[in-house]
């Protein structure tokens, strides 16, 4: 019996041992610099002007920033870098994710899968601006994001290879859009929070479209 339930704990202690190993095994090999390639030793801390090319990871997505009665929009696109030149260099290998911010909103002539080339700043994401705000550097690194790039509009963007057509999921939500404004005089604000709810559309939820729903917790 003292054997059965020494046997008993000493099982408990090396299940908590391996998950703690485990998780610390994925940790690591999520953060090291493994590859010769990797972007942090491309480019380091300081931003650069490269152009990258690499494949799009998922469709883009816009985002609507309001300051009083004035609308900015910016296009969000995630890329797993295969390439980057500096000042139109000679490509060199390159590995990594890059998170693309670029004025304005993109054409539908780019989506997830194609190949293309960039042009933009390189740098490592923003801090916090001060302590309990959003870090956006922290969020990036947990989805092993170590870079942004930024592009000053849709000429900075050029497709190097590309599936026939988009994803099925991608033309599927384009043509769900399109069902749900059928009989709308003109693209609202109540249209596009209806695409919110029924699609996950987020690009029109700004701060004072999202606030309500916050503070009633939903």
């Amino acid at each position: 019996m003292a054997l059965t339930l020494a046997w008993g704990r000493v099982r408990v202690v090396g299940l908590c041992t391996l998950i703690v190993l485990t998780g610390w095994t994925n940790h690591t090999l999520r953060t090291a610099i493994l590859s010769p390639h990797d972007l942090r030793r491309i480019l380091g801390e300081q931003a650069a002007i490269v152009t990258v090319r690499g494949a799009v990871r998922e469709a883009p997505t816009q985002r609507v920033y309001a300051r009083g009665q004035q609308e900015t929009w910016r296009t969000m696109a995630r890329i797993e870098v295969t390439a980057l030149r500096r000042n139109r260099q000679t490509w060199q290998p390159a590995a990594g994710r890059m998170a693309v911010t670029t004025q304005g909103i993109l054409s539908t002539n780019f989506f997830a899968g194609q190949e293309v080339e960039i042009t933009g700043v390189a740098a490592r994401p923003k801090i916090a601006a001060a302590e309990g705000t959003f870090d956006y550097r922290a969020y990036l690194d947990h989805l092993g994001i170590y870079y942004t790039l930024q592009a000053a509009s849709e000429q900075d963007w050029r497709v190097a290879a590309s599936p026939s057509k988009p994803p099925l999921a991608d033309r599927f939500r384009e043509w769900a859009r399109r069902a749900l404004a059928l009989g709308m005089p003109v693209e609202d604000e109540s249209l596009r929070l209806e695409w919110a709810l029924a699609l996950g559309w987020k690009t029109a939820l700004t701060e004072e479209v999202s606030e309500p729903f916050v503070q009633a917790a939903t």
